[in-house]
């Protein structure tokens, strides 16, 4: 049982009440002390199930004092009023407590000894001071429960904006390949398409005068070789420029595997990595990475099995390593996603996919799954039925 302001309130309710009817048979309480043990119990339960004013304390004040009036023990119930007052956060309800103390008006409640007046004392002192300490303890914990709700929801705001900023950062990427496209497209038909059509025209023009014999034929030729040659010098430059400048996509997975030194690591392709979209490699890449720097702070492996599977409909990246530390299992630290993990699983679902990963006495498994968008989904399919048309 965990303990909080609320548990240790309905303790304070019941000590006091337990200490009355403790009282009542070692002071010989007449039949009444019943009644005001029934009427403080009532009270107490309506405090602890609702939300009730603090000015109910001058209930209890009433049910005491006339009780006194009969038995002075009695007044042990006033520890109830005087816990519940300063719980509540109002000393001003601690004032009634003065009555029994003023000569005047103790005949009014039985005359009590003196020694049963310093004893109620004491006793409503101590409960006064424990209701002021329930008071602070459940301030502060209210107060931090409220501080760890608004950083619980800054975190997971920043988590949806970073997760929106990904989803955007996709679309970009997706919107910079179609833009490239659509730029290559036109380097090549304003340069090396002009050249070679006009190559192809020149090689007509070149056969016709050459089999009418006519002299101008050479001239022709030459000039469809020189056009020829400016197209293809024009689709050259237009290759060149395309080309990444650091390694980019499988290439890059591969030099990450071969510049890994921890253990030797297998990587298996399977499908045409050229149909996944740009962005992709913005996430297959950091999972690789993942994978590996599992394997350098929470595994002994001897081996790394890595496999990228291109199917028609998704993208499969696993990484599997041969051993996990006994203590990583046992601890379950690796079901506690980290940081790096966090993020790579925002990437994922950025592009639709998800992350997973297992780790039990047999190694450490991650996968990743990507869906592919439905434009290459369709161009696989178109493919796939060319082929099978080619080869009936």
């Amino acid at each position: 049982m965990r303990w909080s302001p609320q548990r240790a309130t309905a303790v304070g309710r019941g000590g006091s009440l337990l200490l009355l009817a403790a009282c009542g048979p070692a002071l010989e309480a007449p039949p009444i002390w019943a009644a005001l043990l029934l009427v403080l119990a009532v009270a107490a339960a309506a405090r602890q199930r609702l939300a009730c004013p603090p000015w109910l304390a001058v209930i209890d004040y009433a049910a005491c004092f006339l009780c006194a009036s009969v038995w002075p023990g009695a007044l042990i119930g006033l520890t109830l009023p005087a816990f519940e007052a300063l719980r509540a956060g109002r000393p001003l309800l601690l004032m009634p407590l003065a009555l029994p103390f003023l000569p005047p008006l103790r005949p009014m409640i039985g005359d009590p000894a003196v020694e049963l007046l310093l004893a109620v004392g004491a006793l409503c002192a101590a409960c006064a001071y424990a209701g002021a300490l329930l008071r602070g303890w459940g301030r502060d914990a209210r107060r931090y429960r409220s501080e760890a709700d608004s950083e619980r929801y800054e975190r997971l705001s920043l988590e949806e904006l970073r997760g929106e900023l990904l989803l955007a950062g996709a679309h970009s990427a997706r919107t910079a390949e179609l833009a490239e496209r659509s730029r290559i497209a036109s380097e090549l038909h304003d340069h090396a398409g002009h050249d070679l059509t006009a190559a192809a025209l020149a090689f007509r023009a070149y056969a016709e005068l050459r089999k009418s014999g006519d002299a101008d034929a050479a001239v022709w030729f030459d000039e469809a070789l020189r056009r020829l040659e400016d197209g293809m010098g024009a689709l050259r430059s237009t290759v060149h420029a395309m080309r990444p400048i650091a390694a980019y996509g499988l290439e890059r997975l591969h030099e990450i595997c071969d510049t890994f030194e921890a253990c030797p690591i297998v990587l298996r392709v399977d499908g045409d990595t050229g149909r996944l979209p740009p962005h992709f490699w913005s996430v297959l890449e950091p999972a690789v990475k993942e994978a590996l720097t599992n394997v350098l702070r929470h595994a002994d492996a001897r081996r790394v099995e890595a496999a990228l599977e291109v199917g028609p409909q998704i993208v499969r990246l696993q990484v599997h390593n041969d051993v996990q530390s006994p203590h990583r299992v046992s601890s379950g630290a690796a079901h506690a996603p980290g940081i790096g993990l966090r993020n790579l699983r925002q990437r994922a679902r950025a592009v639709g996919g998800h992350v997973s990963v297992r780790a039990n006495e047999a190694g450490f498994l991650l996968v990743c799954v990507l869906p592919l968008p439905e434009q290459v989904s369709q161009e696989k399919e178109t493919d796939d039925e060319h082929a099978h048309t080619d080869r009936r």
